[in-house]
Order: structure tokens, then sequence, then C-alpha cells
């Protein structure tokens, strides 16, 4: 787990997943502390993705089972499997977990999510009378992974093992596993990540964090080396609190990314080709902006002496009268922008759709 944190960090990839993420989300401080942390970003790169995302979801998946014989039964259990895959889709949340893992495989390179059965989860079907504890019907469960938390060889493309890292409740993870009490509800603060592997910087710190604390689960595939393969759940600490064979076929985890980055254990996304141009948008904005704040108000310049006289005439309207033959005061125009800079951020604009291949 460490060797793949450190990987992140050393490589640079880590910077560049922060920085997409605080872009992404306008989590950026621009503008100078007198102007009160006013944040003029106009966010093209998240509309940009967000426009991808919507048009690539925007029509649900039509199913279509197919029956491999033509009895009654079958053709039954394939209308079955239509509404049950929709049941899922809507009211589980799955269609929504995949979305999500799309959007963040454009602004994070990757996005994953896993497919489980759980038997703690569903409906209670009965209580048990040895534990006197609830026994659940089981359930899918589907969660979603940044890259950073999807542990792996950092220096191989072919991922035989995989370990998710995530926050859970440490008091439904007592419930689920009561033998382990002492070393669940005692997770040391100090075993908690502080900002090693965040994205956002305005959550540096889990050892605030008094409920939750990181489960990591290790997946190996069944190969000759390994014929039944590997399901184990472990602690920060090391402290193992399941292990057996993989329950699956192969393992449950999937990756959605544009494409592969040759040489490297992780996906590309055309994101990496438009954050620099939002960054360089922002500044500009940002630099127009301030101008724009700063001096708004109209100012007034003229000789010393001339005698002004100040009239309101109606809803802040005033007339000046000065004494004859004294210049008028002239107006202090320290407000114009160069249309050029302007002009500029059109075709920042541009050249970002351009290679998003988005179109107005």
């Amino acid at each position: 787990v460490s060797i793949w944190d450190q990987y992140l960090l050393n490589s640079g990839l880590m910077s560049h997943l922060r920085e997409s993420y605080n872009v992404y989300y306008s989590e950026t401080k621009s503008l100078d502390e007198d102007m009160n942390g006013m944040n003029s970003n106009v966010n093209d790169y998240n509309s940009l993705i967000n426009s991808i995302v919507n048009f690539t979801t925007s029509q649900r998946p039509a199913w279509e089972p197919k029956a491999t014989n033509s009895d009654r039964k079958t053709e039954a259990q394939c209308i079955l499997a239509i509404g049950l895959l929709d049941y899922y889709m809507r009211e589980k949340r799955i269609e929504r977990s995949l979305k999500q893992a799309l959007e963040i495989s454009l602004f994070l390179l990757e996005g994953w999510i896993s497919n489980e059965w759980r038997a703690e989860d569903g409906s209670i079907i009965a209580i048990n009378p040895d534990t006197n504890k609830p026994v659940t019907e089981g359930d899918i469960s589907v969660d979603v992974y940044t890259i950073n938390n999807v542990i792996r060889n950092p220096y191989s493309k072919k991922h035989n093992w995989l370990i998710t890292r995530k926050l859970v409740n440490k008091f439904d993870l007592f419930s689920k596993y009561p033998e382990f009490e002492s070393e669940i509800l005692n997770q040391s603060k100090e075993l908690l990540l502080t900002d090693l592997n965040k994205l956002s910087k305005t959550y540096t710190n889990s050892s605030s964090d008094e409920e939750n604390i990181y489960l990591y689960t290790f997946y190996h595939d069944k190969r000759p080396s390994l014929l039944s393969g590997r399901y184990t759940e472990f602690l920060t600490d090391g402290t193992v609190l399941f292990d057996s064979p993989l329950p699956y076929s192969k393992v449950p985890l999937f990756r959605i990314s544009q494409s592969e980055q040759i040489e490297t254990s992780h996906g590309w996304s055309f994101s990496k080709n438009i954050l620099s141009l939002q960054i360089i948008l922002d500044k500009i904005w940002n630099a127009l902006t301030k101008n724009n704040v700063a001096f708004g108000v109209q100012n007034l310049v003229g000789e010393k002496g001339s005698g002004i006289t100040v009239s309101d005439i109606s809803e802040g309207l005033r007339y000046l009268e000065v004494e004859r033959g004294t210049k008028p005061p002239e107006p202090l125009n320290l407000l114009r922008s160069s249309p050029e800079s302007y002009n500029f951020t059109d075709k920042i604009s541009q050249k970002m759709q351009s290679l998003a291949n988005v179109s107005d």
C-alpha cells in the first residue's frame, strides 16, 4: 500500500490529480486577500467533462436477455431478468454509480467500480437464535473508487492482484466482525492517512474523524500459482478480519478509462490536455475581474480650487457647476482592459472545446 502511495507522489501523478480535482470543483483561491476570497473562475473544464458524461449516458441501456431454450419457463425468466436489471440499475443506483465512475475517469484518469455480494445487506429475514442478531437476505453492493484508492503494482501493466481502500463506519464493521472488537474500535488515529492520498485540499486530515476507519480489501485472481485466488479484508495496522479463497469467478473490480498510458500501470484522459488551458483561463478572468472590481467606481480629477458645486437631480444623478474660466473635472479612467485579453479568453475556450471534441 505504501509503495503505491509513494509512487503517486514521486511520479508527480498525485500532484496532477490534486490539481485536476481542485480545478474541476473550483477549489482554487485565485484572487488576493483584499478581494475577500472572491473567485471568478469560468469553469469550462467542468462544463466540457459534464457535457461528455451527459451525452454518453443520456440514453439508458435497453436490456435484451436471450434464452438458451425455447420453453415457456425460460422465456418467463428472460422477462423477469429485464425487470431485475432495471430495478437494480434504478433503485440500487447502479446506473448512478456507473455515471459517477465515468465522470471520475475523465478528470482523474481512471474510475473504478466494484460489484460484490454482501451477506449483511438486504432485508432482515430472521433472527439468529444463537447470536440473537438479525439475518439478512444479502444483496448486491456497488462501490466507486478513484485511482489513488485502487492499490496495485505500479510497475506492472497486468494486474493479478488489486487492493481497494475506503472509509467505513467502525461500529458497522464491528457488528460484522465482533470477534475483533478491540482491534476495530481502538484503531489508532495515527494510523489514519493524513493528506498523503487526499485529493481535496479542504479535507486534509482524517485524525479528527471519530467514527470512520480505513478498510482494505485484497483481491487476487485465480491463476496456476494460486488456483483458488484470494479475498482478504484487513485494517491499516495489518489486522486481518477475513481471509478466504476468491468467492467470485474473477475479481469483481472494473476500470473505466479513456485509454491506456503506454508503459504505465494507469489510464489516460484528454483532460490532461485541457487542464493547463483552464488554469490560464482562470488567471486571465481573475485579472480582468480584479481590475473591474477595484476600479468599477468612477473617479473624477480636476484642478485644485476649481470651486465645484454639486447638486442632486434625482436618483443619484448629479449636476456639477464650476466657476467660469476654470477647467471642469475629467473622469479618471482606470477601468479599461485590453480587448485582446477578452479575445484571448474566447480563443482558449474554443481550443478547449476542440481538444475535447465538443462543439457548441
